[in-house]
């Protein structure tokens, strides 16, 4: 508990600091292979406007997803982007950051069927990529990785925003 606590105060930290993370509600995860449970801060909005969507494992790499709303500041600029999604992964053995490898996203609205993976940008200490998120909905997000081990893993976390 203690470490997923220090890993998401990092992840806060590091979304707060880059300057990507800003230009860039109930919620469960489920993970393919195991969860690791309902982190209990799942849906809450957290500071900054970022939503942490939960936690799943997958063959010994924990992944933790979050949104953040940038809607206001991407429109600002023109974009009609919404949401900045992110997620670390960390190995579970060791509790170190993942930060070498792929990773991507697709995902639906409303259980439509999936659009294109969008490819996840490495940023210091997390992957992200800004999102047009349709409005309030049912939204499911998949992960594909191949980080520096050179297992493919897929995490899924579904998200309700209000």
């Amino acid at each position: 508990m203690i470490k997923i606590f220090l890993q998401s105060a990092i992840l806060l930290l590091l979304a707060l600091v880059t300057p990507l993370a800003a230009q860039a509600a109930a919620t469960e995860s489920t993970g393919s292979e195991q969860t690791s449970g309902r982190h209990p801060v799942d849906g809450m909005t957290l500071p900054g406007d970022m939503i942490m969507l939960g936690n799943a494992v997958q063959s010994g790499v924990e992944a933790m997803a979050h949104l953040k709303d940038v809607e206001k500041t991407m429109a600002d600029r023109g974009s009609k982007m919404t949401h900045h999604f992110m997620v670390v992964f960390v190995d579970r053995e060791t509790g170190e950051l993942i930060e070498a490898g792929s990773a991507a996203v697709k995902y639906s609205y409303q259980n439509q069927q999936p659009g294109a993976p969008i490819p996840l940008t490495a940023m210091q200490g997390h992957y992200g990529a800004d999102l047009a998120l349709q409005g309030p909905g049912e939204y499911q997000f998949i992960i594909g990785s191949q980080l520096a081990d050179g297992r493919k893993r897929q995490f899924q976390f579904d998200f309700t925003l209000r």
